[in-house]
Order: structure tokens, then C-alpha cells, then sequence
């Protein structure tokens, strides 16, 4: 016992080098199997030493390979990896460990000029084989037989794992939430101890100009967090928002910096934004809410911008205030730069675009949702909460004198324009009634031309009273002049002569020539011209119109 003692008292003796503790031994090994010594960083500071000595109360090791723990993680030291190589889901340094005796012994982790790391000593009351012996708590001694128990894991041991027993010093719990434009940062101390001279930073990492930029915009006080106590902190991104000039917000990184087992730790937590500014770069681009039976109802977004917008976590919601989550388990929901998002609710949407199954950016809902008829309101809400783009329909959005509304969409005239403004939204002029996941019909970013539809077609005077021509425009405003010719050339009737049109719009022709008279059956040349007000240019289009009686 005097050799005991001896040992007890070098221990005290020699100065603690870090914050690195021998955490699990295994003693006592099944057959075939290798005995172990587990050492655990329990702090959030990465530590490293240009090596180790490891000694028992007969035996001495040099380790000199570098030595290096990552926040809260295991190193195992161990002769051999037989069957236990599927365990090891930590680092392990392979040596020659001295043995660890069964009646007895001491065990210490020096630094390479001799500054004791820990210290563990145990008895055969702690021997059981198959079994290793745990640490209870880091912040007590080694040495002290009381801080050590018999593992309680199923397997009997717990290498790179918790310790079934552990007393756990250090356990800071972080959870962040974000409600209508502000981020709930949550922390609660599950550990054994205070965590003092707790202080938090929140930086906004953001494009403007087509620059990166950081700004610290929320810090508060230091303050300590009492064990088994909870801390809610108010980030309010959304008022920070209303004053920042920005293209896109990139990231949101919260430092939290406090003292860890008496060493100055940080941890930082990032979180993906990925939003343009609100009511632009992902706007409501075409919705169908009017449909045939059998055919699904869906909602468009446009990306207007050059990034790549990450929607995870966004959401769709009408009047009635259901919802759509966009969202899918372990995956990434995104829209590429200029490109479009469509969202269906229906399986039956593919009825009637068959030619979309398989098409990317396409997200299917199996949700409680629709959009009525009489008229609805589409909301699109960001992934902290806040609007960021908003509608209310009604069926008079609708433009063109067709037969029917059924089954065509709304379409935006220009994906970047404000969309609840019902002047930026016209019928869409696809024969499929609707374009999703692709340009508009009626979109002006479509060409350079313009764009025509004709009813009805072949267009008889007996039968039908007028022609109705829908137009849209590549321009803002223009004057239109519009003519109707023979197939020789010859003039035959001016519909339209330099009048100011808006970007689109609708002429009617009666059959008459311009003298009044009744055209005869056969081929005509309808031609438009539009001068842009603003730019002076001029674009022509022509098409040909089948005359019967």
C-alpha cells in the first residue's frame, strides 16, 4: 500500500499540462481482444501536442507522433484493432501500451517534457472482464476510485462513444428557430457546471453591387448561463432587413464565445439564407386556378436573378390559410439563375402536361390546398418567415375576348414586376392553355416580336361577327398601326392607325374592306407595326388569315 501511496503523492506534485482526460480504460479484454485507454477532449477548443508519454506503475512509452483532439472527441490508444476494428469510429493511435494490470495499477499521460496531462489509478473492485471502467466526471480527480464505475453499456464498453455513467461538465444545447423575420436562438446548459462570460455575435454575410460583404448587426451583453438554465435571444433579422441595400442575403453566422473547462472557447453556427430582397428575384410568375376535370391546378416562381436560390424551408399559403411546405427530407430545393420553380398539389396536373413528367423543378404536394375559382390569395413565404411575395386574384384578371377562361393560366407579363398588380398579368396565349416551367406566352422578355393570336380561325363574316386579334407587345407602350392586305399586296381595310397601345391588348375587324364593303373568301395578310415610345424602335409581324363564307 506504501507503493500506493508513492504514486498518489507524485501525482499531486506535478503540474495538470491541459485539458485532455483519460476517460474509459479496458482493463480486462474477452479473448483476443486488446486492451485500451481512451483519452476525450471534453472542451470546445481543439488541442494538440507533439506527443504523449504514457506510463503505468512498471512501465514507461514514448509517443512521439503529434497528438492532436478535436472539440468534444475520443483518441484511443491500443496495441492491436482485433475485433474492435468495427468500433473504432474515432482516432486511434496504434503502439505498444503497457499493460494494464488486474490487481492494480496507476496510470498517467505526460507531455513530452514530462507536465502531467491526467492521472487514474483503480483496484481490482474495478475488474470486470469484458467490461471497461468508465469516468463518472472530468472535473474530478482521476485518482479517485469513486469517480470510476463498472461500464453499464450493453456491449460492455463505450469506445469513441459518451460513457454510459458520464457526468457530463460541459453540455451546451443550441437550437435556432426563425418566426416572422426573427431568429429564436435558444441555449440551455445541460451540464454539471455555469457557463460564464457567455456573449453572442450575429453577422450577416451579403451581396449588393455584385459584392460580397459582412456586417455585425446584433450583439449583446456578456452574461452566464447558470446550469440546467435556459437563455432565449431575439435576433431580429427582419428589421435589419428594411434598412440594408442588398441583392442577396447569404448567410447568418452566430458567435457564441464563452469559458470552457477554464479555457476561452467559440462556437460559431452558420445558416444558409440564400434570399433576394422581398417582392423580387423569386416572384409569383403563373398560376392555373380555373381547371378541366382531371386536370391539376399548379403555381409558377421565377428566379430573376444570377444566383442560385435555395427554397428549402419556404412556404405557399392561400386565404383559407393552408399551406405548402417546400421542402423535401435530406435534399435541396433550389432554383437556378433565370429559371423556373413549379409547385402542383394534384397528381392529375400530369393529364394534361404529360410532357412535364420527369421535368427538373418541378414539386409535387400531396397537401390539403387549391386555389378557388372565385378568386384567392397566393402567398410566398421565405424561410425566416417573412412575405416575399403576396397576390390576390380575381377571375377579371383575365384579358381576351375567348369563349372560355377554363383551363388557362395567368401569366406575368414581365417576371421582375410587382404581382399583385393586376395590369402585369394576362390569359395566356398557349394553345395548351398554360406554360409551366417555361417562359410565359405573353411574357415581353420573350422576343423581340409580336406576339399574335387570332379567333376565331378560319374567320367567317356570315357566321361570326367579328375577328378578335390579341397582340402583346415587346414594348412598354407603343402606337400600333394594324392593316389587313390581299395576298397581291393591295391594301383592303386599316384596322388600327397609329394609336398608343399598352403592352397588350386586342383589335377587332368586322370582314369589312375600308369602304365598307364585304371581303370575298379566300387568303389575307394581317400586318402590325409598333413603334416604342420611349425607344423609337419598330418591330413588324405578319401572319395570314383563311377568310370562309
Amino acid at each position: 500500500m506504501s507503493y500506493i501511496i508513492k504514486f498518489l503523492l507524485f501525482f499531486y506534485a506535478l503540474k495538470t499540462y491541459s485539458q485532455i482526460f483519460i476517460n474509459e480504460l479496458y482493463p480486462a479484454p474477452l479473448k483476443n481482444q486488446s486492451e485500451w485507454i481512451e483519452l476525450v477532449n471534453p472542451s470546445e477548443t481543439e488541442i494538440t501536442l507533439d506527443g504523449i508519454i504514457v506510463s503505468n506503475r512498471t512501465t514507461r512509452l514514448i509517443i512521439k507522433q503529434t497528438v492532436s483532439l478535436q472539440p468534444q472527441s475520443f483518441l484511443i490508444l491500443l496495441r492491436d484493432t482485433n475485433q474492435i476494428q468495427s468500433y473504432l469510429s474515432c482516432d486511434y493511435i496504434v503502439c505498444n501500451l503497457p499493460t494494464l494490470h488486474n490487481d492494480w495499477d496507476a496510470i498517467s499521460i505526460y507531455s513530452l517534457d514530462s507536465n502531467l496531462i491526467d492521472s487514474v489509478f483503480y483496484t481490482s473492485k474495478l475488474i470486470k472482464q469484458g467490461f471497461s471502467i468508465e469516468r463518472l466526471d472530468v472535473r474530478e480527480p482521476g485518482y479517485n476510485m469513486n469517480n470510476w464505475k463498472i461500464s453499464s453499456d450493453t456491449t460492455g464498453n463505450t469506445i469513441c462513444r459518451d460513457n454510459s455513467n458520464r457526468i457530463m461538465d460541459f453540455r451546451l444545447i443550441k437550437k435556432v428557430d426563425f418566426l416572422n423575420g426573427d431568429c429564436i436562438l435558444t441555449l440551455k446548459n445541460l451540464g454539471a457546471s455555469t457557463i460564464p462570460k457567455l456573449q453572442i455575435l450575429a453577422k450577416l454575410i451579403f451581396k449588393n453591387n455584385d459584392q460580397d460583404f459582412e456586417e455585425t448587426f446584433f450583439e449583446n451583453k456578456s452574461t452566464n448561463l447558470l446550469k440546467y438554465d435556459s437563455l432565449a435571444v431575439v435576433i431580429p433579422l427582419g428589421k435589419k432587413f428594411l434598412d440594408m441595400k442588398y441583392q442577396l442575403l447569404k448567410s447568418l453566422t452566430i458567435e457564441l464565445d464563452y469559458d470552457s473547462l477554464n479555457l476561452k472557447s467559440k462556437s460559431i453556427l452558420t445558416y444558409d439564407l440564400s434570399l433576394p430582397k422581398q417582392f423580387s428575384g423569386i416572384q409569383i410568375n403563373e398560376f392555373l386556378f380555373d381547371v378541366y376535370t382531371g386536370c391539376g391546378e399548379f403555381i409558377e416562381l421565377a428566379n430573376t436573378t444570377f444566383d442560385t436560390i435555395n427554397i428549402n424551408g419556404w412556404k405557399i399559403v392561400n386565404s383559407a390559410g393552408k399551406r405548402i411546405e417546400l421542402q423535401i427530407k435530406e435534399e435541396i430545393l433550389s432554383i437556378p439563375p433565370n429559371s423556373y420553380f413549379v409547385v402542383f398539389w394534384d397528381s392529375t396536373f400530369f393529364n394534361c402536361f404529360e410532357e412535364k413528367l420527369g421535368s427538373r423543378n418541378f414539386f409535387y404536394s400531396n397537401k390539403s390546398f387549391n386555389l378557388r375559382n372565385t378568386g384567392d390569395q397566393i402567398i410566398l413565404i421565405n424561410s425566416i418567415g417573412l412575405t416575399h411575395d403576396s397576390l390576390t386574384y380575381f377571375p377579371q384578371w383575365h384579358k381576351g375576348k375567348f369563349t372560355s377562361y377554363k383551363q388557362k393560366s395567368l401569366e406575368k407579363l414581365v417576371p421582375t414586376q410587382l404581382s399583385f398588380l393586376p395590369d402585369h398579368w394576362y390569359t395566356c396565349v398557349d394553345q395548351r392553355g398554360a406554360t409551366p416551367g417555361e417562359i410565359n406566352s405573353v411574357s415581353l422578355e420573350k422576343s423581340d416580336k409580336i406576339t399574335l393570336l387570332v379567333e376565331p380561325e378560319p374567320f367567317s363574316p356570315s357566321s361570326n361577327s367579328h375577328l378578335t386579334i390579341t397582340y402583346i407587345l415587346p414594348f412598354q407602350q407603343a402606337r400600333i398601326t394594324a392593316k389587313i392586305f390581299d395576298l397581291e399586296g393591295i391594301e383592303i381595310s386599316t384596322i388600327a392607325n397609329n394609336q398608343i397601345s399598352p403592352s397588350s391588348g386586342q383589335l377587332i375587324w368586322n370582314g369589312n374592306t375600308s369602304f365598307g364593303d364585304k371581303i370575298k373568301a379566300g387568303g389575307y395578310v394581317l400586318l402590325i407595326e409598333a413603334n416604342d415610345i420611349v425607344t423609337g424602335e419598330l418591330v413588324i409581324t405578319k401572319r395570314t388569315i383563311a377568310v370562309g363564307w
